[in-house]
């Protein structure tokens, strides 16, 4: 892979950023970066001097007396220790490869107590360069930076929508916003399907063997190009005719793949379905059994999935695997996780059904089984406006991850990458899982569910009988509102300040800091105030161009993934910054804020016929009582009661 170095482009005038990866051969990470005029990807490497590192608590002489293998650097730093509140100072080792760190029995993480030993090293230097993938950037002096943004407009928004704020929560807003309503790149893609002729229908064919034959490839692109390629064999030795799609067929397999590498080298994206398991892998390999050479194959996989050398990929199957996905982005409308029921209940049509093996299929079915699974593929893509597509980049810049990061992990990890930015932005310590837990693993609450780990809501059993008129309450954002509002963060619960100790969360022996604001409580705070104030509304005003309500809907629904998922990740064991009093303090304020509520509503004559979670069910002779209790929860419980439904009859 042939090197460019930042200096080499200094003349492009915008570039956004795609991905980040690590080049074994030169030892360097470079970055993947689209030009929007001409769509094609730039590949640009390091020239800092980057490298991976960890950071360790022993002082320098004791690192060295280890010996440890692969250790390039040794300095002391200073960071600050929120989990804490102090200044520590610890010894950080450089190391020679990402493998170095971690990744072997023999790695340095396995040798010696470690700190941010288990960061990724592209994640690692995206965060240190302080660069977000999906963002514009603009070469200068051979550095990226970001564009000159419209920051009279961005101001005019904040001071417009966010004028009771502090002039801190302002310049944090206003980051933010800078970051969503930045220009959205026009990405040029492929949709890519294959099918492998195994001569034994019972036998899945192999991706790491890759012994049989592709018997065809299809290919559609957001440019028009409609294409199938057909393995000239016994059963298929004719061309065929698809309406509007043109058959080629090969007598070579090779020819064929190697034609396939040309045209996907063409589009920065490639979308599969399944393609980080079977497609891509299946066809590196076949490749390797077909001697063709690795420099002509555009195809890189690793640990996670697979990639593309000069662009990324994009595999439907773990973007729509992704329970948060499913619920808060398409509301449940699929329920098992195959092409034919994701098509189905999105698109409203399936797959090209059959009842040979694939083998057995002729020339036409084949390839209009393979085209309609491409095409499948596309239209998923391309669906609602390219909603998908748009999607990602804003999970992307959100989470500070590249698309195929967010693609192949759940939202914890989502959540994860933007607190590890968020901390090494701040020069702090992240915490190990382990010492977390050593130091905040008290639970002061039983739980009433068997399995759980700590009481959750609470409900009011609902009023036998039939009613009309009643109206439906809603808390909006309830658990990422109480995270804000009561300031919830590991550091700040059970923070060690003994003047805090009197701020108890009710219902549970945990207390909160008074002294500074939690990382978690301003970052999920944040994203909740910007959602609700500004993203939903704007999603649903009519008197703005369809295309920008448009986009406003994707933003307020990435932000709705994000910020439904929080509390359900910060209460999950496995999460590696989870703290169990701020799951247990969220739950027990949501729930006392509920039950105030619900007495509240009983002294102003309103009559409570169900309650659940965050929603109540209610009935009132008088509306402006509704409005007097939506009053009340604002101003005593900072926490915004909305009016969800109104049932009539």
């Amino acid at each position: 892979m042939g090197q460019t170095s930042l200096d080499d482009h200094i003349r492009v005038d915008k570039l956004f950023l795609l991905g980040c990866s690590y080049d074994g051969r030169a030892g360097k990470a470079y970055l993947k970066l689209l030009n929007p005029e001409t769509q094609e990807v730039k590949l640009v490497y390091d020239e800092s001097g980057h490298k991976p590192y960890c950071y360790v608590k022993e002082p320098i002489e004791k690192v060295r007396e280890l010996k440890l293998p692969g250790v390039v650097e040794l300095t002391r730093e200073k960071k600050y220790d929120l989990l804490r509140d102090q200044e520590v100072e610890v010894t950080k080792i450089v190391a020679s490869d990402p493998l170095a760190i971690g990744g072997s029995s023999s790695s340095i993480r396995e040798k010696i107590k470690s700190w941010e030993a288990d960061i990724p090293y592209h994640l690692c230097y995206l965060y240190d360069m302080r660069l977000t993938p999906g963002m514009p950037y603009i070469l200068v002096d051979g550095r990226l930076v970001e564009p000159p943004s419209s920051s009279w407009k961005i101001k005019e928004i904040v001071e417009e929508i966010f004028g009771d704020f502090s002039d801190e929560e302002k310049r944090l807003l206003a980051d933010w916003v800078s970051l969503l309503e930045a220009e959205q790149p026009k990405l040029k893609h492929l949709s890519l399907d294959i099918e492998v002729l195994s001569p034994v229908a019972t036998r899945v064919p192999s991706p790491s063997k890759a012994r049989d034959r592709v018997g065809a490839i299809a290919l559609i692109g957001s440019d028009g190009r409609r294409e199938v390629y057909l393995l000239k064999t016994s059963r298929a030795n004719e061309g065929c005719e698809i309406e509007g799609c043109e058959v080629k067929v090969y007598d070579d397999e090779v020819k064929m793949l190697r034609d396939l590498f040309e045209v996907m080298g063409e589009y920065p994206v490639v979308a599969t379905f399944n393609g980080d398991d079977f497609d891509l892998p299946y066809l590196r390999h076949r490749a390797e059994v077909l001697k063709i050479s690795k420099d002509d194959v555009p195809i890189s996989l690793g640990r996670e999935g697979a990639s593309l050398k000069h662009g990324i990929h994009i595999d439907l199957y773990r973007f729509f695997m992704n329970k948060s996905i499913q619920v808060y982005a398409f509301d449940n409308k699929y329920r098992e996780h195959t092409l034919e029921a994701i098509a189905q209940a999105i698109l409203g049509k399936g797959k090209v059904a059959i009842e040979k093996p694939i083998g057995e299929l002729s020339g036409e079915e084949l390839a209009r089984y393979c085209f309609q699974d491409a095409l499948l593929v596309h239209e998923l893509l391309t669906m609602d406006d390219e909603l998908i597509l748009k999607l990602l980049v804003v999970l992307s810049r959100i989470s500070r991850m590249p698309i195929e990061d967010v693609c192949r992990h759940g939202v914890s990890g989502w959540i994860k990458s933007l607190l590890y930015f968020e901390h090494r932005r701040r020069g702090c310590l992240i915490p190990r899982h382990d010492e977390l837990l050593e130091e905040k693993g008290v639970i002061s609450t039983k739980a009433v569910i068997e399995g759980k780990k700590y009481r959750g809501a609470i409900v009011v059993e609902p009023t036998p009988g039939v009613h009309f008129n009643v109206i439906v309450l809603d808390f909006s954002s309830l658990y990422p509102s109480v995270l804000k509002e009561w300031n919830l963060s590991y550091e700040t619960a059970r923070c060690p300040h003994p003047e805090c100790r009197d701020n108890v969360v009710p219902e549970t022996s945990h207390w909160i800091c008074r002294k500074r604001r939690g990382i978690q409580s301003e970052i999920i705070g944040c994203l909740r105030d910007i959602r609700v104030r500004w993203y939903k509304p704007k999603s649903s005003d009519r008197s703005l161009p369809e295309g920008q309500r448009r986009w406003y809907g994707v933003v307020q629904r990435a932000l709705k993934v994000f910020l439904n998922a929080a509390y359900g990740v910060f209460g999950f064991e496995e999460f590696p910054l989870y703290c169990p009093p701020v799951a247990e303090s969220t739950a027990a304020i949501a729930r006392y804020a509920f039950k105030k509520t619900v007495e509240k509503a009983g002294e102003l004559g309103v009559k409570v016929l169900y309650g659940d979670t965050d929603s109540l069910f209610i009935k009132a002779e008088d509306e402006e009582v509704i409005n007097e209790l939506v009053a009340w929860a604002k101003k005593e419980l900072k926490l915004d009661l909305e009016l969800d439904k109104r049932y009539r009859y």
